[in-house]
Order: structure tokens, then sequence, then C-alpha cells
């Protein structure tokens, strides 16, 4: 919807309070209106110029409140630089102008009434207060009131006329802080006349540069200033107001360097490394000027020549109030440039520049040196090397107990760490087809032994009435054949329980149970012929290292192995153990790298390698060892030099890592 433009009436109390009449017979809002013109009137002439912000915050209190508004706000500027100067209502938190209130406050600000635009949620009414005296060069103040939608017509014009009455009496305030501001800018410049003679003295170049800072840092009433010189590496800080040193290696002066450097290139360069300079230094607002020193009166670039240095201002409380900074630190850096060229030239012509590139040669054939000597020291110097590995300790002498045929875990009896002996049961073992097969013959030799006992009876009882020949004959003859039958099923008997007998699993020597988990891992479970189920080693024996090295160093290993005469030595502790290192000799390598894949399937290499502690019975001296115990250990390759130590190890996981 286009803002209506409303003609503004000539202010008076008289012509307020027709304007009012005209509108409803309400005396005592009328006498509300005429009070809140008279209290405007009054605050614009006693509040303080320096600060409109209370000034605006109790105007929009009354008038909102006169007017039974939803929301006031006063704005001062146009377009992106608009800042809001007070606020009341709405949560107090004025929300983004949406295009109609956008074209509405550009119109207002542009012409002498008020304008009125409707929005979804809001009647909105804006107006420009605009100073009596001279020409403002400080952007005006612009009131806007959000009204209730669906009023009368006679309350919109009543509103207007108000507002348009209240914004003439705050035009009082207006020439107040026009003229503060016309002040402010006299002194000034007349600080600007006499900032050279401010900057004179002691030539130089920090002292200078000191003193510039000191001295501009009130003139744009800056929090911080900042000056930044050329210098053969790059731009260097050499002063800070308010500092007596300057960290020209900290993050700040970082920052402000590469804000010096931006500014010399496109507009994009130069607002990004001004948000990097805000959050490094916390800064508010931040402007840079490059000081340059003019070779004739004209301000065109084409008579510029390359800046002598960068001015940074910096403000941490509020950004400035007008946008006269920027051009204020740009005529500033103009009027100091003579200084600092002068300080410039005797630093680089005098005995303070003839020293400092003295100093320079000396530090460059310094680093030249100390780079050689690097170089020779990394080809020549020999370093111990050192090849670390991990691995555990083991018994010497192990024993594996196997399953001796198809068959389910029925119970475990020892658990991981449990000393045991020869013969003692480990696992019981449970297969159903066997105890089928064992109760099948008990049930066949018992029904055999009872026609066996039937059979002798009837033969004897046949001998006792002397019987027939045949009959005795067939008789004994029956009972010599259910005999052997009975002897073959009670053979068969002991066959099955001596296979029942292989199913109680058994340790093959004494020692300790090195199987991790063991009763957990194995219950239940179903076991194939020839699968092992526990370990037993012999603690009391010999006991090894078993290391793993990784894949790059395998190589290294095997040439320091093949070039020593002797077993190359290993320097092992327990992990996570305080202790002396213990040693040992490298007596196996294996040929090839092994490959294991974890559960998620990634790919480890490393070396399988042995080796035997120099007291194999007690690796770890008085401390008892147990079978598995981690540790970490260092195998001595002989020598190389620095080089290879810093580069070489680098370079061989480059090349696995290609390969792979």
């Amino acid at each position: 919807m286009q803002p209506t433009r409303v003609r503004r009436p000539t202010a008076s109390d008289d012509s307020a309070r027709t304007t009012a009449a005209s509108a409803g017979p309400n005396e005592g809002v009328w006498e509300e209106f005429a009070a809140l013109i008279d209290d405007t009137r009054q605050q614009a002439v006693a509040c303080p110029p320096d600060n409109p912000a209370a000034f605006y915050r109790a105007l929009l209190a009354r008038g909102v409140d006169a007017v039974a508004a939803e929301a006031g706000v006063v704005w001062r500027g146009e377009g992106s630089s608009r800042r809001v100067l007070a606020t009341t209502g709405a949560n107090d938190t004025p929300t983004p102008p949406c295009p109609q209130r956008e074209q509405a406050l550009r119109q207002a600000a542009r012409t002498a009434g008020a304008c009125r635009c409707e929005t979804p949620t809001a009647s909105h009414l804006a107006i420009t207060v605009r100073p009596t005296i001279g020409q403002n060069p400080i952007a005006p103040a612009v009131l806007e009131l959000a009204l209730a939608r669906g009023q009368s017509d006679a309350y919109y014009d009543a509103a207007e006329r108000l507002l348009t009455t209240v914004a003439e009496a705050a035009a009082e305030f207006e020439n107040r802080v026009l003229a503060r501001a016309q002040e402010a800018r006299v002194s000034r410049q007349a600080a600007l006349w006499r900032l050279p003679q401010a900057v004179a003295g002691d030539l130089g170049l920090e002292p200078t540069a000191m003193r510039i800072a000191n001295e501009v840092a009130p003139l744009v009433g800056a929090d911080r200033v900042a000056v930044v010189v050329p210098d053969g590496r790059g731009p260097r800080v050499i002063a800070l107001s308010g500092a007596g040193r300057v960290d020209s290696r900290g993050p700040s002066a970082a920052a402000w360097r590469r804000v010096a450097i931006s500014s010399e290139g496109s507009a994009e360069e130069l607002a990004a490394a001004l948000d990097r300079c805000r959050d490094t230094t916390h800064a508010r607002e931040i402007r840079v000027a490059p000081v340059r020193l003019l070779t004739s009166w004209s301000e065109d670039d084409s008579d510029r020549n390359e800046p002598l240095g960068w001015l940074i201002a910096e403000w941490f409380d509020a950004a400035p109030e007008n946008d006269d900074a920027t051009p204020q630190l740009t005529e500033i850096a103009v009027t100091v440039a003579p200084s600092l060229h002068a300080a410039t030239e005797a630093a680089d012509h005098g005995f303070g520049g003839i020293a400092r590139r003295a100093k320079r040669a000396a530090l460059t054939l310094s680093g030249i040196a100390a780079a050689l000597a690097a170089v020779v020291g990394l080809l020549l110097v020999p370093v111990p090397h050192k090849v670390t590995a991990t691995g555990v300790l083991s018994p010497l002498v192990e024993r594996r107990a196997f399953a001796p045929c198809d068959a389910t875990v029925a119970a475990t009896h020892v658990e991981s760490g449990d000393r045991v002996t020869a013969g003692q049961l480990l696992v019981e073992l449970s297969d159903p087809a066997s105890l089928l097969q064992l109760e099948a013959l008990e049930g066949q030799i018992e029904t055999l032994a009872r026609q066996h006992a039937a059979a002798q009876a009837q033969r004897l009882a046949g001998d006792h009435r002397g019987g027939e020949p045949a009959e005795r004959l067939r008789f004994a003859a029956e009972e010599q054949r259910l005999a052997a039958e009975l002897e073959a099923l009670r053979a068969q008997r002991e066959l099955a329980l001596a296979e029942r007998d292989r199913l109680f699993i058994r340790s093959p020597i004494d020692g300790v149970v090195t199987t991790w988990d063991a009763a957990d891992r194995l219950a239940g479970k179903p076991v194939n012929r020839g699968e092992p189920l526990l370990v037993v080693a012999d603690d009391r024996d010999e006991w090894r290292l078993e290391l793993q090295a990784a894949e790059d160093r395998f190589a290294t290993i095997r040439a320091a192995a093949e070039r020593a005469d002797e077993p190359l030595r290993v320097a092992y502790t327990p992990v996570g153990v305080d202790s002396e290192p213990r040693f040992a000799s490298l007596t196996q390598i294996a040929h090839a790298a092994n490959v294991e894949r974890d559960a998620f399937g990634v790919e480890s290499r490393f070396a399988p390698l042995i080796a035997t502690p120099d007291h194999a019975r007690s690796p770890l001296g008085d401390t008892p060892p147990l079978p598995q115990t981690s540790v970490h250990a260092r195998i001595d390759c002989g020598e190389r030099t620095l080089g290879d130590a810093a580069l070489g190890d680098a370079w061989r996981r480059i090349v696995t890592w290609w390969r792979l």
C-alpha cells in the first residue's frame, strides 16, 4: 500500500486544541495532548544535547500513551545506515522496516509532512524532526508510531496532527544537537590545525608514531588507534595509543597488518579483513585510513604515492555517532603524513637506518650460516636409531587342550589365571549321541544277561533231570551263544565308556590357564573335533617376548639385523608400570608382515618378532610375571643420520600409505 502524505499544519496549542476538538468531545484527552506538547518543549530545552536517546525515549513514552499506540521507535539515518535511537512498546524491540514502512520512512525524510502506511499488523505513522537553524550535517531523527488498525479516520487524523505538533516542538532539541555538532566540528578543525605541531619533536620513527596515535585517538573519538608502517617483510605495527609498547607478534597486531594490506585492495577484501579484525580485537567498529604524502594540492588518487603507513581506529563501547569518522580519519592521515615522512626518512638514512640495515645483514648472514649448519647436521650427525614395538610376555612352554570330538561344552571348571596340575579336570563336554549309544548298550547287556541266565538254568535243569542229549546240547549251545554276545556287548560298553571319558578334558601339564574369560567364552558352546579350548602355560619355566612392529619399520629391523654380528638388543617395560627397563635379545624375525582385520573391517599390518629376555625365568625381576602382560619395547637398530631421524620416518609412512 502506498504511504499517504499529510499536510503539516501550523504548530500552536490553540490549533492543536481546535484540531482535537474537531475529532471528538473528550476534553481530557486534548488536555493531555497539550501537556505532552508543553513537556516536549521543556525537555527540548533542558535535556543535554549529547544524550538524544534519553530525550526521545521520554518523548516516546508520553506519545505512545497519549494516542494509545501499540509501539513507537525513533530512527536516525536512512537505508542501511539507519539505527535506532529509542524505542518503546512491542517488547521494546523494533522490527526491521518492511517495504511499506521503508517507503513511508523515506518519504517522511524527504517531505515536510507526516506519512502513514498500512501493514498487516498495524497502521504506521512517521514524521521527521527537522532543525530550524542552518543546514543539518547529520541525519535527522524520524518519529514512528504503530497505531491499532480499524480505528476511525478522526482517530488517525488526530494522531497525525499531534505527531506533527510534537515534531515541531522537538525541533528545538535538534537545533541544540546541531549547534553542538557544529561546535565539535569547529573544535576538531582547530585541533587538526594544531596537530602537526603536536606530533613534531623527536625524529625517531617509533616516538613520532606514538605521538600520532595518542593525538589522533581523541580527535576522532576512538578508544584505540594503531599506527602501521610498511616494512621490507610486510606491514609492521609500531605504535598504539595508550600503550607503552606494542606486541608486534600478537593476534591483534596480525589482524591490523591484514587490514592495512587489504586497504590497498578491493572493497570485498577490506570488508573481510575488517570482519576478522573485529573478531580478533573484539572492537565494535574499525576504520582505516592510509597515510600518504600528497604531491600536489589535488586529492585525486593519481597524485598520491605509496602509503607511508596506515591509521587504524577502533571503537569498543559504541560505534561513531556520525558517518564523518572515516573522512575525518583520512583528513588527519593527510595532516600527519609530513611528520611521519620525515621520521621515516631519518630512520632510513640516519645512523639508526645504517644500524638497522647492518642488523638485518647480520641476521641474514646468521640465518644462512644456521641453515648450512642444519643441512650439515642433518646429513652427517649420527643419532641412535630406536624402533618402537608393542607386545606381550608369554611363557615359552604352552599346551593347548583340544576337543576330541564334536560336542557341546557342558561345564568349565577353571578360570583365567587359575593354577592347575597335570591331569586336573578343565572342561566337561557333552555328546548326546554317545550318551544314547551307552544307554542302548546298557539295555542290551541287561536283556542278554537275563536271557543268558535263563539258558543256563534250563541247561542245568536238563542235566539234573537226565534229559535227552540233543536237548541238553541245544541248551548248552544257546548258553554259549548268549555268553559270546554278552561279552561282545560288554566290550562295546567299555569302548563307549572310554569314549565318554575323553569328554572330560584334563590339563596336559602343570601351569596357569592363560585363556581369557574361559568360563563365559565356552559356556554352552558347540565345538568341533580338534578345536582348541584352553591354553595352559608353564609360568615357572622360561618366558619370551612376542612383539609387533609397524610394517613401515619391518625393513629397517631386518636390515639392522643383517648388519649386526649379534642379535639386536631390545629394551622393554610393562605397560602401566613405572619401572626400570629390562633387556632382551631379538631371536626371530618374520619373513613377511601379517594382516589382521578388526570387527569394523579395518586392516592393520605388523611384523611379528620374538625376543628372549636376558633373565628368561624372571623377565620382570622380582615381580612375578603374568601371561599376556603387555609391554612397550624399543629395538636398538644402531645409528642413523639426524636427517633420517627428522624426515625419514615421515617419508616411510607416506610411502606405506601410498602403497595401500
